[in-house]
């Protein structure tokens, strides 16, 4: 499955998350550890989890994206609830047919999931902008 690979904007800084534990959190204290997210570029972490991992504030976290494909259904449901309850505005599901936006975040979730379809553009209001969902699946083989 392919990434994009390019600058968030203006604003805004990227940052490459490790391969995440898809196991139900034991607690409402667990950390999201998404595959890929855009925080402020401004933003100051509130804490750190070990050595190397930051723990970032909600509101300066722009975008959470996970890259599903052996893990959708977890992606899709168990980090739906964990990044919502987290309070992170929106959260990307990227798979190899779609991707699934989760806004409106709440304790059980997001209010409201959107499926963009190959062919489709996904908004991204932080940069004023949005991206074809082609640009962000990758090509199947022939």
């Amino acid at each position: 499955m392919a990434r994009r690979d390019g600058s968030p904007g203006p604003g805004a800084a990227a940052t490459d998350g490790s391969p995440a534990d898809d196991s139900e959190p034991a607690d409402r204290g667990s950390l999201p550890d998404p595959d890929c997210w855009v925080r402020r570029a401004d933003a100051e972490p509130i804490g750190t989890v070990g050595a190397r991992l930051s723990v970032w504030d909600a509101s300066d976290v722009l975008l959470v994206v996970e890259v599903a494909d052996e893990t959708m259904i977890q992606d899709l449901n168990v980090k739906t609830r964990l990044y919502g309850r987290a309070g992170y505005p929106v959260y990307w599901v990227v798979t190899q047919e779609a991707v699934y936006e989760h806004t409106g975040p709440i304790s059980s979730g997001y209010r409201t999931r959107t499926e963009y379809l190959r062919g489709e553009r996904i908004p991204v209001p932080y940069v004023a902008t949005d991206l074809a969902v082609d640009d962000l699946i990758a090509s199947r083989p022939l």
